[in-house]
């Protein structure tokens, strides 16, 4: 397993999981899926069958749609100072 993979791994679960801004649900789906994706991309003759992953597309939608508000959420206002100002014409 590379390293920055699992620096990743590692980080989400301190710093989402375990202080609960990401469900334990959530949190174990990450981590089947991580898992899951290493067998499939490290080990020799593994294969998923589509009764298996069907349902992971759900989820992964809930799990997407769950950091997706916590991004925003984190977001700068629009309306902080700097952030529409236009870029300079060139002269």
């Amino acid at each position: 397993m590379s390293r920055l993979y699992y620096a990743c791994y590692s980080l989400f679960n301190l710093h989402f999981v375990k202080p609960g801004a990401v469900s334990r649900e959530l949190g174990s789906l990450y981590n089947d899926l991580f898992e899951n994706r290493q067998k499939g991309d490290y080990m020799d003759f593994v294969s998923f069958d589509g009764d298996q992953v069907r349902p992971w597309i759900a989820q992964t939608e809930v799990f997407v749609a769950e950091i997706a508000a916590l991004v925003a959420a984190d977001a700068p206002s629009a309306e902080a100072p700097g952030r529409d100002d236009p870029a300079p014409s060139p002269k």
